[in-house]
């Protein structure tokens, strides 16, 4: 009978077709048997969402779908003409490191990504707006007052911890 295989710190190298690195990356950051580190190529725009801080043009989803679960520890462009054919576009060697402390329980993944995904679906909206379509008013005016979150604010300008603190205040059993 074959052992099964213990994937828990798999590493992932890459160069990842441009098409669907984003679509890997999440995957396999939700994924129960997340890579213990990534080191993967991929276009140049992905990178700078991998790695952009609340403000950024670049800041959204991704950004927060990856940094959950891993830091970004280096990275490197790579130009175009390192190809052969040359792509039309530039690209960039990411590493991202699982963080060793999560920064939710298991159990409220499914909360964060909702509020994320909720709050970016229409980027010049006030995210207390989006957010009532899925949460009651009450509950989510508590929720921000108690973080000092605006009720005017975007979800282009909270951070990851205000995201995750967030979750915290919204999830429910």
């Amino acid at each position: 009978m074959p052992v099964p295989l213990d994937w828990y710190d798999w590493k992932l190298v890459a160069n990842l077709p441009y098409s669907v690195a984003s679509t890997i990356f999440v995957e396999l950051a939700q994924s129960p048997k997340r890579p213990e580190r990534m080191v993967a190529t991929l276009q140049l725009e992905v990178a700078h969402r991998l790695m952009a801080k609340a403000g950024d043009e670049d800041y959204g989803v991704l950004t927060l779908l990856l940094q959950l679960d891993y830091e970004l520890r280096g990275w490197f462009k790579i130009p175009a003409a390192c190809f052969f054919p040359a792509p039309d576009v530039d690209s960039a060697c990411v590493v991202l490191i699982r963080r060793v402390t999560p920064l939710l329980p298991e159990n409220q993944r499914a909360t964060f990504v909702k509020i994320v995904k909720r709050a970016f679906s229409q980027r010049r909206k006030m995210m207390l707006k989006l957010l009532r379509e899925d949460w009651p008013a009450e509950k989510l005016t508590q929720a921000f007052e108690e973080l000092h979150i605006s009720s005017q604010e975007r979800a282009e300008k909270l951070n990851l911890e205000q995201f995750v603190a967030l979750t915290g205040k919204l999830f429910s059993n």
